[in-house]
């Protein structure tokens, strides 16, 4: 090669990367500042396994009757097998309804990562009723996996059916920003309640509130927030007004057995705490 070519070929290199280095955007233009990643963040495995195998089983649901966190369909159509529940739900507060006859099923819940939960339809009633802890256990057997599990075939994949839809809808509130208005309105209650407002009214607006956090993914830690909200009052309407928000929160459920033994209804406390040891998955008073 002539030395003139060396130099055209040098040239034209220099032209290149000069180019290159003039096109590239500045680092402070294409790079966010970096962010921490939320609690319970789903690039961790463990968190993500326990999403998949989290499960609610309805037996005897009519699912093209059913409206799950406010997205009415015939859900049906996405399980190739007929369908027994949901996975992959996230954790926090979620309701179904299902209507039967005239009237409706309306079943509130919260969740934990990993839990498996049953529920049977009766009809006559027009209500959900729980499982005993032996239908629990039997549920547990068979939807061990969720997702991943041999019954994945007959569950609805929340994750990436109803959290797709609700995305879409533009309609859902950022977790931070529903935790923090429903804790505002909780300690609000909470306050009137030690004013010695009557409980009823009180109840309802919590209940009320807790509306909001349909559907919204939370984190443990966020539904310890609220539960913490609640406990600094310690007696058993500040529980149960949490648990007018949170409707089965097993922890809630735990405060509101102490809080009653202390005020000597063992009886109350007594259901109390059945209610809670039907969520044996967890750890109990759900300490992080």
């Amino acid at each position: 090669m002539s030395n003139l070519a060396i130099v055209v070929a040098l040239v034209v290199l220099f032209l290149v990367v000069l180019s290159l280095r003039w096109r590239r955007p500045s680092p402070a233009a294409t790079e966010p500042e970096p962010v921490e990643p939320p609690e319970d963040d789903h690039s961790d495995s463990g968190v993500f396994e326990a999403l998949l195998g989290t499960v609610v089983l309805l037996d005897g649901n009519d699912w093209n009757a059913c409206t799950i966190d406010g997205i009415e369909e015939d859900w049906r159509r996405f399980t190739p097998e007929p369908t027994r529940g949901l996975c992959a739900l996230p954790a926090g507060r979620h309701r179904v309804s299902t209507r039967v006859g005239t009237s409706s099923a309306v079943l509130d819940f919260v969740i934990y990562p990993g839990e498996v939960l049953w529920w049977r339809l009766d009809r006559a009633q027009a209500c959900w009723v729980p499982g005993n802890a032996t239908e629990l256990a039997e549920a547990r057997r068979v939807a061990e996996g969720g997702a991943r599990g041999a019954l994945s075939e007959a569950l609805i994949s929340y994750r990436t059916t109803l959290g797709i839809a609700r995305a879409m809808t533009g309609t859902l509130t950022a977790p931070d920003k529903a935790v923090d208005k429903a804790q505002r309105a909780l300690e609000t209650l909470l306050e009137r309640a030690v004013q010695g407002e009557d409980n009823a009214p009180l109840l309802r607006e919590a209940e009320l509130a807790g509306l909001d956090l349909i559907g919204i993914p939370l984190t443990r830690s966020m539904l310890r927030r609220l539960g913490d909200a609640a406990q600094t009052k310690g007696g058993s309407t500040a529980m149960r007004i949490g648990l007018a928000m949170l409707p089965g929160d097993p922890r809630l459920l735990v405060l509101l057995a102490q809080a009653l033994t202390r005020e000597g209804d063992s009886d109350g406390a007594g259901r109390a705490m059945d209610d809670a040891r039907l969520r044996p998955g967890l750890s109990l008073p759900l300490d992080d």
